[in-house]
């Protein structure tokens, strides 16, 4: 190291900028010199942040760029400082989802997966604000799946959804679930509202459907979900209700799942009023409810009037023998169902040995899962 260079590196902070007629005679080492004193000098005179000593450091700034040279260093520390900041992920507003806290992943391509994230009812303000258009874009319309499962979204988190998704989303979004959340019967009317945009599911009649579909003639699908997932989730009858009356309008709906979601008889009657005047249904979860006979006559009366329909699950609902053979009735005449899932019930050797003869007449069944209902060796001969 010369000695030039070692008294420029002792160089007081303090000392007053060169002009440009000394730095004009130094040649290139004394430049690059010169550079490196002035880095250290006003890295110290930021560390003072004295006005002063920010003024000389935009001379220098000034004289460096005047001779060619570079930038100088407090410039490039700012500047790094900034881009560092703005790559730093925000700390978001309590009660709202930052997507620079997500992975890359979640923000982009077709899916959209938070598992087991807490979202409170605020946590969704922001698909509807017309200031974060570009969030809404990324975090909305490039998703064909939207998968919120164990986020304790209660009601009125549902409602924001469904209306940030009615606003923005509902030309892309195809599969939307919810399974163990909390959005109550209030939630489940806001999102059954996706499956019939436009449609005013208080008011409306399953007996007024035509009159609604002629509305909507001409267009080829309303909008485009096609599966909804509500599994756990306190939907209740009242909640199947609002489903009812949403799936007999909907043209896309193909699979619906209410697994554990408290359907007794009521339910099973508003959503059996919806099935069988729908055509596009194809698979059907209703396991782990608590219907009883009147539930499963509902059921025996979809299976007959419905075409579409070709996977069922009705586990875990403690059906006994009768209950298994009004069911039976109903599947003597169906000819489009290919699955039925009736395990840990209650079926026992009678219902199965009507369940075995139905299986003669109808010859569009696949499978027939029984598993834990008690049948020994009296229901298989």
């Amino acid at each position: 190291m010369s000695a030039d260079e070692g008294d420029d590196r002792e160089h007081d902070p303090n000392h007053e900028p060169y002009d440009n007629d000394n730095k004009n005679n130094n040649n290139e080492n004394d430049n690059d010199n010169d550079n490196d004193n002035a880095e250290k000098e006003d890295k110290v005179r930021t560390r003072k942040g004295s006005k002063d000593s920010a003024n000389g450091s935009m001379t220098k700034e000034n004289n460096t760029a005047a001779n060619g040279g570079t930038s100088n260093g407090s410039g490039d520390v700012k500047n790094k400082g900034k881009q560092e900041q703005n790559e730093k992920p925000k700390a978001s507003k309590k009660g709202q989802l930052d997507k620079s806290m997500l992975p890359p992943n979640l923000c982009r391509g077709e899916s959209m997966n938070l598992w087991r994230q807490i979202l409170t009812n605020d946590s969704f303000k922001g698909i509807r604000k017309k200031k974060n258009k570009r969030v809404k874009e990324r975090a909305c319309l490039e998703q064909m799946v939207l998968r919120l499962r164990w986020c304790a979204i209660q009601s009125p988190g549902a409602k924001v959804l469904a209306d940030g998704l009615l606003n923005s989303c509902m030309a892309t979004l195809e599969i939307l679930d919810l399974m163990g959340n909390e959005i109550g019967v209030s939630g489940t009317r806001a999102i059954a509202g996706l499956l019939a945009p436009g449609i005013d599911l208080d008011s409306f009649q399953v007996t007024e459907v035509r009159s609604v579909l002629a509305g909507f003639e001409g267009r080829e699908r309303i909008g485009r979900l096609q599966s909804l997932n509500l599994s756990y989730n306190c939907t209740s009858d009242a909640g199947c209700g609002y489903l009812g009356k949403a799936i007999c309008i909907s043209n896309t709906i193909r699979r619906l799942s209410l697994e554990n979601c408290e359907i007794s008889d009521n339910g099973c009657k508003y959503l059996r009023r919806g099935i069988e005047r729908n055509n596009t249904l194809t698979h059907l979860n209703i396991a782990a409810n608590r219907f009883g006979d009147l539930g499963a006559r509902e059921i025996q009366t979809f299976l007959v009037r419905n075409n579409s329909l070709q996977k069922l699950d009705i586990s875990r609902n403690r059906l006994g023998a009768q209950r298994t053979m009004d069911i039976a009735k109903g599947l003597n005449v169906n000819h489009s169902l290919k699955t039925l899932r009736m395990n840990i019930n209650r079926t026992g050797a009678r219902g199965a040995q009507v369940l075995a003869k139905m299986l003669i007449n109808n010859h569009t069944l696949e499978e027939l899962e029984l598993s834990y209902n008690e049948i020994f060796n009296d229901g298989v001969q």
